[in-house]
């Protein structure tokens, strides 16, 4: 009877096997309309005519799974017959999917025959991961929830549910998924990567390392296992050692564009631009639709100013999704950069459409806002937003304060939004110096003198800082620290012409006259306007 049924499916009628996918992910081969259309399928849908017929002939044939397949048995008094759907139904028998798939006889799950129910639930963790792969995850999740409360033992599904959770950035979730999934089925290294992917989202690096040898140890050809391994020491910076991970795995499968793309990041991170675009543009050459790797090519093309061919990865990258943030936040980037602003306006709002919490789109907004008087109160609640979403970014109330101080005269919320960014960021020199020069104007000559010295602390070379310290030294009247520090601004600038000027009448009031001589005329020579009254001081001592 099994080789009539068999004759009837794959000779009379033209089923096969669609070669191109073995696994059930081409949605047409899931859906039974589509297989019946095309006469296509793969295990589990070819194992479907063969159970509806002896349903209707009333025949004990029943579905079997083994580890990512599927068939059909025959089971009356004793009598077992495996079929192998996806073999034109060849006869076969447990002890070769055993050894097929290193099964022990103790699965609860695995070559047992099937209610109907479960099926159903076979059928729900393939079409659930079609769901998790399109990226639709509440229906995949429910789906697959759907199949592990219809099959608890059925190892393949729990893995699904915890990537699907992984997706979803629920990782706590997806562990306990996975752990269940290695429970029943712990001889399936591709649960292990699972595994691994999780523990490398919780930056549980050992863990994840763990879990990668495991795999190996079981299938040392599994390219995945030596990508992972490569992700693990990039993350830790073994940047060498990754590099050979990746290559590692492109020896097992040189199609693995994800063992590319990642090679170009860790060439970035070595300073490597050429070699990391080449390693971008070959992920590319074998995924197109890779948009980790158009968005990163984008900005290492932005990087060596190769700015058109960082625009079309950046597009290149929405045109495949039209939700990355990331790739409009370059765009924008790219048109600030270029002082096409109205561009770059657009490209943040696109980004801040597709990502309400991305903080980086409100941040650029508020920095072309308030390059404008006409935008600073837009510039305010840019800023402001910004701040909302990452309290702890320093910018955010460094250009606060800077309208505050600039533009609006609020002398008190520029001094409060300067100390905010200093408590985030304190190795800011020019922080510093605006908060200094806020005291100065508030008559807090010695707490502008403090915030001076810090930002000098930081950037020692700075002519400005020097200058508005020998400023402060002289409000103080600390004539010998004044003149220190205008002899820095000096020393670092010659032609600054403010700098001599003021180092003539620090002199003239230490009563050196000959130098104030020298300096106010060199300030002269220099262009700055000197008070006729202070040349008239001068004029008695001149010889």
């Amino acid at each position: 009877m099994m080789q009539i049924m068999s004759q009837y499916f794959y000779h009379d009628l033209g089923f096969n096997t669609d070669a191109s996918d073995t696994v059930g992910q081409d949605p047409r081969n899931l859906l039974f309309n589509d297989v019946l259309d095309r006469k296509k399928g793969y295990c589990l849908t070819l194992s479907l005519p063969y159970l509806c017929m002896a349903e209707k002939l009333q025949l004990p044939l029943y579905g079997v799974p083994a580890p990512g397949h599927f068939f059909v048995r025959f089971d009356s008094r004793g009598t077992q017959i495996d079929i192998e759907t996806t073999d034109q139904g060849k006869i076969a028998n447990d002890n070769f999917y055993r050894q097929r798939y290193h099964l022990q006889d103790t699965s609860s799950f695995y070559l047992r025959n099937l209610g109907k129910k479960n099926v159903i639930g076979i059928f729900f963790n393939n079409l659930g991961n079609i769901y998790r792969r399109q990226g639709l995850l509440e229906e995949a999740i429910a789906l697959l929830q759907t199949s592990v409360d219809l099959n608890p033992y059925y190892a393949e599904a729990h893995t699904n549910l915890g990537n699907a959770w992984l997706q979803k950035g629920e990782i706590d979730r997806a562990i306990v998924e996975q752990k269940l999934a290695l429970r029943y089925n712990p001889q399936m290294p591709e649960i292990y990567i699972n595994l691994s992917n999780a523990y490398i989202a919780k930056k549980d690096f050992p863990q994840a390392l763990a879990m990668t040898g495991k795999a190996l140890a079981m299938n040392a050809d599994m390219a995945l296992a030596h990508l992972n391994r490569g992700i693990i020491f990039a993350e830790t910076g073994k940047l060498p050692a990754a590099l050979e991970q990746y290559q590692a795995a492109l020896k097992l499968n040189p199609r693995l564009a994800e063992a590319y793309s990642n090679m170009g990041m860790v060439y970035r991170k070595l300073g490597q631009l050429d070699r990391a675009i080449q390693a971008y543009q070959h992920a590319l050459a074998i995924k197109p639709r890779l948009v980790e790797a158009q968005i990163n090519l984008g900005h290492l093309f932005a990087e060596t100013k190769r700015f058109d061919s960082a625009l079309e990865a950046y597009q290149n990258a929405v045109r495949i999704n039209p939700e990355l943030a990331d790739a409009y936040l370059g765009m924008g980037n790219l048109y600030k950069r270029q002082g096409k602003l109205q561009q770059a306006i657009s490209a943040y709002q696109k980004a801040i459409a597709a990502d309400p919490g991305n903080a980086a789109g409100y941040y650029n907004l508020g920095l072309i806002y308030a390059n404008s008087e006409a935008t600073v109160s837009r510039a305010i609640r840019m800023f402001h937003k910004c701040i909302a979403l990452q309290p702890d970014l320093a910018g955010a109330y460094e250009n606060l304060a800077k309208i505050y101080h600039f533009h609006r005269g609020n002398v008190d919320s520029a001094r409060y939004y300067y100390k905010k960014a200093l408590a985030l960021k304190p190795s800011h020199a020019d922080t510093w110096l605006n908060l200094g020069v806020i005291y100065y104007s508030s008559g807090k000559i010695e707490a502008a003198i403090y915030a001076y010295r810090k930002a000098l602390a930081i950037d020692p070379a700075s002519e400005k800082i020097y200058f508005n310290l020998a400023v402060a030294y002289g409000e103080e009247g600390n004539k010998r620290k004044e003149i220190e520090a205008y002899k820095k601004v000096l020393a670092l600038n010659p032609r600054h012409a403010a700098a001599s000027h003021n180092l003539a009448i620090a002199y003239y009031y230490e009563h050196k006259y000959d130098l104030a001589i020298r300096y106010c005329d060199k300030a002269r020579a220099l262009g700055y306007p000197v008070n006729p009254k202070f040349l008239q001081l001068l004029e008695p001592y001149r010889e």
